[in-house]
């Protein structure tokens, strides 16, 4: 069947807000489908407008929100688990930073707020000074807060190096967001001027992420996957496809 051209959308229903992928093929009816990984793809033939679309996607969306929350619980619990099992921010747990393992350093900071609770690197150690060694939740909540920060920072920074890029299609910078993804390494909201990031971007190499931030800035100009689409993307990083496999087979998640 001819696919004539797909589309990253979001429409909201109540509170919460939907994001799709619509796919234009020559069907009768509107499909959904919501694959095993979160997505949700909607498929219609091109004379069917979108308005028609989204009150579909809307009539089925107790649907919708009741997989979509099954799908997440049941990544938050495997993620419980793994932190459990894998994390116990002591000396010699490994982290995974940029694609680089760090091994992690915990040390006694000190009786006063100047000399804990900082962390950083030393070669090939992340230092994590705390007053309490033994106090695994503190330093769990304090690696997650100091890792969000690091995050934002990387990622506005690759950011601002991709837009010099986008300058001359009159792009706006937009607002870099951050939250936690099941399914998307990144998703864009051209018309909202939106990009958001899924949080463990920040493990994977440096390439990686800035593959993802170039892959989101072609979509306020091709707000789609057309050949348009994957034109642009080869002339503005000729090795996008060398970079996305090495996404792909990326395991060593924190």
């Amino acid at each position: 069947m001819k696919t004539y051209s797909t589309e990253l959308r979001s429409v909201r229903c109540g509170d919460r807000v939907i994001e799709y992928v619509l796919s234009r093929k020559s069907v009768k009816n509107i499909n959904l489908r919501i694959k095993s990984d979160g997505s949700v793809n909607v498929s219609a033939n091109p004379k069917v407008q979108i308005r028609i679309i989204e009150d579909f996607i809307g009539q089925k969306q107790e649907f919708i929100f009741q997989i979509l929350d099954r799908f997440k619980q049941k990544s938050s619990e495997t993620e419980a688990c793994n932190n459990s099992q894998n994390r116990t921010f002591s000396n010699g747990d490994k982290v995974y930073i940029m694609g680089k393992e760090y091994e992690l350093k915990v040390l006694r900071g000190g009786t006063t707020a100047q000399f804990y609770d900082k962390i950083y690197f030393e070669q090939d150690y992340l230092c994590m000074a705390v007053k309490d060694r033994t106090d695994v939740k503190h330093k769990e909540t304090l690696f997650a807060k100091w890792l969000k920060e690091y995050s934002i920072t990387i990622y506005n920074q690759i950011s601002r190096e991709v837009y010099k890029k986008f300058v001359r299609f009159g792009v706006k910078f937009p607002e870099i967001k951050i939250r936690k993804m099941t399914s998307r390494w990144g998703s864009c909201q051209p018309y909202k001027g939106i990009i958001t990031l899924n949080s463990r971007l920040i493990d994977t190499p440096y390439i990686c992420i800035e593959y993802v931030i170039m892959h989101e800035f072609c979509h306020f100009i091709h707000p789609d996957h057309s050949k348009d689409f994957h034109t642009l993307m080869t002339v503005l990083m000729p090795d996008w496809k060398e970079r996305k496999k090495i996404l792909n087979t990326w395991k060593k998640w924190n």
